[in-house]
């Protein structure tokens, strides 16, 4: 098992790989604290032009809840439990905030907290090892880290409450179906990560998409080819929030 590491390449992609010795990737507070560090990385380098999201077997399963449980319970470090809760959110928020494309490449198990970061990249692609899953509601809790915020704009108000309330499980082509993920990758995203990292050019995402259909894979229902996907330019000075747009619906709109 490699430790969790950053791999830059000689065209500016960057590969920021999850993993953890347990091969599900649960993620605790040293793990969560390791991928805020590598992140403020590539936001400090600016030969990146792009950050790929990977994970192992497993993107990641989520919160390390044994660990968050033994932390709460322990009145010498129940601090560290909420401080992990909080990372959780300047995470997904650092991810977000990131002036360059960002992909998150889902491999089997994707799940709570988990989810949460590969939602935060611009796109995510998945295959047909995915199994995503909200499960929080099967302990008596309320989706976390952002869940009940970015299901709804992906997938819309009844999907997202169908598979946040019931933690029923999601494919990756119904993922991709649905507006969660924006690309399929039929011949694996293995294969998919290792032709992104060859290419030239990694800031126009219509070579992307070019990419997916190469290996067979479908596109998003918000068309990642749309010629709207052009690189801003890089500001001088930091400004809040993320400049690519979203690949969100519209929110309806009221009348009177």
């Amino acid at each position: 098992m490699r430790p969790m590491e950053l791999e830059i390449g000689k065209n500016g992609v960057a590969v920021l790989r999850i993993e953890t010795l347990d091969g599900r990737n649960c993620l605790g507070q040293a793990d969560t604290a390791r991928i805020i560090e590598l992140v403020d990385r590539v936001a400090g380098n600016d030969s990146v032009r792009a950050l790929i999201l990977a994970g192992g077997e497993n993107f990641s399963a989520g919160l390390d809840y044994v660990e968050l449980i033994r932390n709460r319970l322990d009145p010498s470090a129940g601090q560290l439990a909420y401080r992990l809760l909080a990372d959780q959110k300047t995470l997904c928020v650092k991810i977000r905030d990131l002036s360059i494309p960002t992909v998150s490449v889902v491999r089997g198990l994707c799940a709570g907290f988990g989810l949460g970061i590969a939602a935060a990249a611009d796109l995510m692609i998945t295959d047909a090892t995915t199994r995503i899953q909200v499960p929080e509601v099967k302990v008596g809790l309320v989706p976390g880290n952002g869940a009940t915020w970015f299901l709804p704009r992906r997938m819309g108000l009844a999907a997202a409450k169908y598979y946040g309330l019931t933690a029923s499980p999601m494919d990756g082509g119904q993922a991709v179906g649905l507006g969660l993920a924006q690309g399929y990758a039929e011949g694996g995203v293995g294969g998919f990560v290792d032709d992104l990292r060859q290419e030239k050019v990694v800031s126009d995402l219509r070579r992307i998409s070019s990419l997916l259909e190469k290996r067979g894979g479908a596109r998003g229902p918000c068309g990642i080819s749309s010629p709207a996907w052009s690189r801003p330019p890089r500001r001088e000075t930091p400004s809040r929030g993320n400049p690519w747009p979203r690949c969100d619906r519209p929110r309806p709109r009221r009348c009177g």
